[in-house]
């Protein structure tokens, strides 16, 4: 994707920089990027709109303004990738168990990627295992659905939080994808959610521009934006997070509900395909990309 967009004559890329400050004026808003390498100079920058699609723990919400949420599930995805004596085959598989989750995912050469959520005690202790003793332990974790592992990459650890913004735009900037919401990857919605938002406000912009009212309505698109994304904003938070206190808990009460959630989930008629349905984004309006129409 850098490739492709270091290619196009109407995108200019600004790498490695982070954005030191920002201000809104009645028609314009100002950005001053900072360089990584001290002999560079700072870049000053003037635009109509700021669009904010950085990482949930990027600061730069705070910097235009925007406060969030934010809650510590006081766990650890350690990520990572192994070769399977069983070609994962363009599935992926979620496995949950006492203390967390492990989701396998396809890699090309039939490599699979892993993403192991657990508590950050024992993150710890498994990011300062050895190799063999990584993959034994997540051997006996995942089983011998995807046969034996081995080969293992590269592993890192990222800390799991729910971030929520508490609004999506100021007067010229606005949030898409983890800068809006940062979310558990429990039922991996982060990624859907950010497309989604992208799509609705290049709707949102694209109706202001066939108009020719682009410059004197930004207030106009990002509202638009910001009533049209809240509500599947919310749903996917609660969903979420609900996800996660449900596998997390303890209790025998809430180990029969999962239980009874499970099947139910295989046997009642029709609720697979609506729920794959909402966690798609196919559910309630759609913008133009979702339905796969392009812009003129």
């Amino acid at each position: 994707m850098l490739s492709e967009l270091e290619n196009k004559e109407n995108i200019k890329m600004f790498c490695p920089y982070e954005i030191d400050s920002f201000s809104e004026q009645q028609t314009d808003c100002n950005i001053s990027l900072k360089p990584n390498d001290k002999k560079k100079s700072k870049i000053e920058l003037t635009s109509q709109l700021l669009i904010a699609a950085s990482g949930a723990d990027s600061g730069l919400h705070k910097l235009l303004g925007i406060n969030s949420n934010v809650v510590n599930y006081h766990q650890d995805a350690i990520i990572g990738n192994v070769m399977t004596a069983i070609p994962i085959a363009n599935r992926a598989f979620e496995r949950f168990y006492s203390e967390g989750s492990i989701a396998f995912l396809p890699l090309a050469n039939n490599r699979s990627a892993f993403i192991w959520i657990l508590p950050n005690h024992k993150s710890e202790i498994m990011m300062n295992a050895s190799n063999n003793e990584f993959l034994e332990m997540l051997q006996k974790e995942f089983g011998l659905r995807l046969g034996k592992m081995s080969d293992l990459g590269n592993r890192v650890k990222y800390s799991l939080n729910l971030t929520r913004a508490l609004r999506l735009h100021t007067k010229r900037s606005v949030l898409v994808g983890n800068a809006a919401n940062g979310l558990h990857p429990i039922a991996a919605q982060g990624f859907n959610l950010g497309l989604r938002d992208v799509a609705t406000l290049s709707d949102c912009i694209y109706e202001e521009i066939i108009n020719e009212e682009f410059e004197t309505n930004i207030g106009k698109i990002l509202n638009k934006y910001s009533a049209w994304r809240n509500p599947d904003h919310k749903k996917l938070t609660y969903f979420t997070d609900g996800l996660v206190r449900l596998f997390d808990s303890k209790s025998r009460s809430m180990s029969v509900l999962r239980r009874t959630g499970m099947v139910g989930f295989d046997l009642i008629p029709g609720f697979r395909k609506l729920f794959v349905r909402h966690t798609m984004g196919l559910a309630g309006k759609l913008p133009r990309l979702s339905r796969g129409i392009p812009y003129k």
